[in-house]
């Protein structure tokens, strides 16, 4: 049986190469040329950041891939004029939303345009004003009725309609510039090209203003370039390798693509709209030296894999060892407090505090201020933990490893800022929780479980030193040998 990581990974993979044929598909419809087509496959395909998530458990190429899939059956409509694939795009619509809720800012002006186009269906007297509107009811009736099943769902099994994520990342105030910084991070990896790409092509569509066909396609494909970017500026972006962009590639290269070489015959010009765009992907590949310039963080999606599943210590492994040492499954289970609250609560299946709030709500309204990044603006203090009746504090995951003295520590964080006013954490005892390739979990203990306590006591638990956890990580001299840790 496949694992569910494995599943996604296989997902994403499909949904990426669909998304790049949806984006060929839009293209080779809309234009003669086979210049589009190749440009706009040529551009997703070397883009570091598109690319980066086709092998990840993450929904973003999922998302991009059903967005795509809207906006290829209404073209095709608008080509064809045959209503019945409008059924398609109704389908399509509900999965991308059920995907992902903010898909409705991409989804919206595929909406607009097919309003537009039975309008002028109406107008035209191919259709009647009554059919007209019971084909555009039906149609947004399907992906909406899909959302308020889903909200309705929610709001019956979890106590509220809305993922914590939305409040983590609407509800709480941020900085204003972190948007700002986002897009002019990604514009400075990528050299500044994307830039040049807009303004040539807006060059070449008031050279051709009073074609009104090409100005609505361009307007389609604008608008949700537009809405998104607005969105992005809303929350202040994201922090995981422009994540956040992917979704409207596809539509920037169809549009600057299209508006450009429709326009120019000349093999130097599209020579170097081709060289443009090559330089900014390949610049985006120096530029990013494994992570992402945003604000004073960011993470990279060869970091985050190699972090959550791909590292020699992961976080997909720390969860399954501690389902091994600690589940029953008998409601009395060891409870852990965790910044990697994704995958070690899903691996270990132990009751988790989300330190960040992304699943534990109330750590929005009452955990310390912190203002890291998007989604992660506020942290549960030691004093809230405490009062939660958490037995282990993993915090961002820290290793001790001892077979290379070379590197001690791995990443993460033994002595956290973030403490309750009553509690710090460098008072309480750690204790290391043995995983594979001679490497132990740091974990906090803060409220006694007698399961723990069992487990200390048979050695298969180690003890550690609170105060000497800073000085082994900072130090490659300590001689750090399991009957010293005794």
């Amino acid at each position: 049986m496949l694992a569910i990581r494995n599943v996604r990974k296989i997902e994403n993979r499909y949904a990426y190469l669909f998304s790049i044929f949806l984006t060929f598909r839009i293209a080779s419809t809309l234009h003669a040329s086979l210049f589009v087509p190749a440009f706009c496959t040529l551009a997703l395909t070397t883009h570091l950041t598109f690319s980066a998530y086709a092998t990840g458990g993450l929904e973003t190429s999922l998302q991009t891939c059903l967005v795509l899939s809207v906006y290829y059956v209404l073209i095709l409509w608008r080509q064809t004029g045959k209503s019945e694939t409008l059924w398609a795009m109704a389908l399509g619509s509900a999965a991308a939303l059920l995907t992902r809720l903010d898909s409705a800012f991409l989804l919206l002006p595929a909406y607009g345009g097919l309003a537009s186009g039975l309008a002028n269906e109406v107008q035209c007297h191919r259709r009647s004003g009554s059919s007209g509107t019971i084909w555009l009811l039906a149609l947004a009736g399907i992906p909406t009725l899909a959302v308020v099943g889903l909200l309705a769902f929610c709001g019956a099994t979890y106590g509220q309609m809305l993922p914590n994520t939305f409040y983590a990342k609407v509800s709480i105030q941020r900085p204003g510039d972190w948007g700002i910084h986002y897009l002019a991070y990604y514009l400075r990896a990528q050299a500044g090209t994307p830039l040049m790409l807009l303004v040539w092509a807006a060059g070449c569509l008031l050279y051709t203003k009073r074609d009104a066909k090409r100005l609505a396609t361009a307007f389609l494909l604008a608008a949700p370039i537009a809405l998104w970017i607005v969105y992005i500026l809303y929350i202040g972006g994201d922090f995981m390798e422009y994540r956040l962009l992917v979704p409207i590639l596809p539509f920037f290269y169809l549009l600057t693509g299209g508006a450009i070489l429709d326009v120019i015959a000349s093999s130097k010009a599209r020579v170097l709209l081709f060289a443009t765009m090559c330089i900014g992907n390949f610049t985006q590949y120096r530029f990013l030296g494994g992570k992402v310039f945003f604000s004073q963080a960011g993470v990279s999606t060869a970091l985050l894999d190699e972090w959550v599943t791909t590292g020699p210590i992961n976080w997909a492994a720390t969860g399954q060892a501690l389902h091994a040492f600690f589940y029953t499954g008998n409601g009395s289970d060891v409870k852990i407090a965790t910044d990697a609250a994704g995958a070690i609560p899903f691996y270990s299946d132990l009751p988790t505090i989300d330190e960040y709030g992304l699943n534990t709500r109330d750590v929005l309204t009452t955990g310390k201020k912190r203002e890291f990044a998007p989604g992660h603006m506020r942290h549960a203090g030691a004093d809230y933990l405490q009062a939660q009746q958490v037995n282990l504090i993993i915090d961002l995951p820290a290793y001790v490893c001892t077979k290379d003295e070379s590197e001690i520590c791995t990443h993460g964080s033994i002595s956290p800022a973030f403490n309750g006013p009553r509690m710090m954490l460098k008072q309480l005892p750690i204790v290391l929780v043995p995983l594979e390739h001679d490497c132990y979990l740091m974990s906090y203990y803060l409220n006694r479980h007698p399961l723990i306590e069992e487990l200390l006591r048979r050695g298969i638990l180690i003890p550690f030193p609170n105060g000497e956890a800073e000085f082994v990580c900072g130090s490659r001299e300590w001689v750090h040998t399991k009957d010293r840790w005794h």
